[in-house]
């Protein structure tokens, strides 16, 4: 037998049969057909094994025998895999009268070890800060929400302000017919195009005429009241009927609120970037088939995608200014990518004990509607191997980059 290493994740191993080996082989492939087969004059499964090579196709007969020699390999030779294999594929086989040849691609799971991963050189997890100016803008967003249309003492509306108006068609004698009202924010073109402008020059109670963009009409507008919204100012009482005990306990429930968003935000590139890192420190390599059955998979739904969308691979590729080759390497790409993040993510989870209990992920998915118990057991390990990592990495402040950051987790221990 021989056996050639062509990567950590391959081995090719050739072997000859003749001989007794071989016949005893052909005898296994038969003893299996007589359980199956159904010969003229026998009850199925009772027919001699001598006649059984007569009643069966002699291609079908040769695979079963190259699967009997496949078998026989992996029997053999499997103490010398140092990894669990992912699948076998035959790359060339050859079966005569008495003797038969073949030649297999053993594809391996890859074993990287724990110990190996250099944890202080991976980036640090960036807890995430908020400004005043954040919680300010948050603040002013809900005090708008609040905010009540009064009129107001300005002379002529402006950008900004509500106008509220009269109009009215005016037929071909130039009399008005039923008039209209309408509230139109200035600053918007609501109305009809030139209506703003128009509002801009008029006060109060004043009255004008205006021609239809299409010009086939005339409009009599007139000004009945000039409107703003009014924004409350915060104060304790007003957080109180938001639900909150006071304003300041508002402006926390804000500033936590942008942390929570600027962190979801972070943490998913932040995880990818620590397996990436981790696949490289490990030198990983997947097997190919599992990258081809991935692309297959991914290509098929690409092209579904488009189909639905009336496009072509090479309309697609016109579209985003590449060509076809280009989209379909960039496929490929992303397909290793994720298929070594995925295998780091478990290969992690399973190096430091990350599993949900049962119980957890059933008390969890009464906090999330409509998830599932496999998607609440993922996020929940997720959210723990996430936990591990800051915790085994480290935290620092989020900053523009300086090189003074300061751990955080150390700085709340001292103090």
């Amino acid at each position: 037998m021989n056996l050639n290493k062509v990567s950590s994740v391959e081995v090719m191993v050739e072997e000859n049969y003749d001989g007794e080996k071989f016949q005893a082989l052909q005898n296994k492939a038969l003893e299996k057909l007589a359980k199956s087969i159904q010969i003229p004059g026998f009850r199925k499964g009772k027919a001699p094994v001598s006649l059984v090579k007569n009643y069966v196709n002699p291609s079908y007969f040769k695979e079963l025998i190259v699967d009997e020699m496949v078998d026989d390999i992996l029997d053999n030779a499997g103490s010398q895999f140092d990894a669990p294999i992912y699948k076998v594929l035959v790359k060339e086989a050859n079966i005569e009268e008495d003797k038969g040849f073949v030649k297999i691609s053993v594809e391996l799971l890859p074993q990287p070890k724990f110990e190996q991963i250099n944890f202080e050189v991976l980036p640090k997890f960036e807890e995430q800060q908020v400004n005043e100016d954040e919680v300010a803008g948050v603040v002013d967003h809900l005090l708008e929400d609040q905010a009540v249309i009064r009129s107001t003492d300005s002379e002529k509306p402006e950008d900004g302000q509500l106008a509220e108006i009269e109009w009215s068609l005016l037929d071909e004698q130039g009399n008005p017919l039923k008039p209209r009202r309408t509230t139109v924010e200035i600053g918007k073109e609501e109305f009809l195009e030139g209506t703003d402008e128009l509002l801009k020059g008029m006060t109060v109670g004043e009255e004008k005429t205006m021609k239809t963009p299409d010009g086939q009409s005339e409009i009599k507008i007139k000004l009945l009241d000039i409107k703003a919204k009014v924004k409350p100012e915060l104060t304790d009482e007003l957080a109180s009927d938001l639900g909150f005990d006071n304003a300041e306990a508002l402006r926390n429930a804000a500033e936590d609120e942008i942390r929570r968003y600027k962190t979801d935000q972070y943490v998913d590139g932040w995880l990818n970037d620590i397996l990436d890192k981790i696949a490289e420190q490990l030198s990983l390599e997947l097997p190919t088939s599992m990258i081809e059955e991935e692309y297959d998979h991914r290509y098929e739904e690409f092209m579904n995608m488009l189909n639905e969308r009336g496009l072509t691979l090479e309309s697609y590729a016109a579209q985003m200014q590449q060509t076809p080759d280009q989209v379909l390497t960039e496929i490929r790409n992303n397909v290793n990518k994720s298929l070594r993040r995925y295998f780091i993510l478990e290969f992690l989870k399973s190096s430091m004990g990350i599993e949900a209990e049962n119980t957890e992920v059933s008390e969890y998915m009464k906090t999330r509607q409509g998830i599932n118990r496999q998607e609440a057991q993922y996020e929940l390990e997720i959210q723990e191997l996430i936990d591990a990592l800051k915790e085994k990495i480290g935290t620092v402040a989020a900053s523009e980059g300086s090189d003074d950051q300061v751990d955080v987790a150390a700085d709340k221990e001292e103090g």
